[in-house]
């Protein structure tokens, strides 16, 4: 999951970074089947 949020977070020459939240926002909407819930959860809890 961490390879997922670490590029939708960081500055790039072609889109500007986006929030923690943001991310995790669109992680959670568009690509919540590509995860484990559980761990998901977690994730979330761990960046509070």
């Amino acid at each position: 999951m961490s390879t997922m949020r670490c590029p939708l977070t960081a500055e790039r020459s072609y889109k500007k970074a986006m929030k923690p939240f943001e991310a995790l926002t669109l992680m959670k909407e568009k690509m919540a089947h590509h995860f484990d819930s559980d761990i998901f959860a977690t994730l979330v809890n761990l960046l509070k």
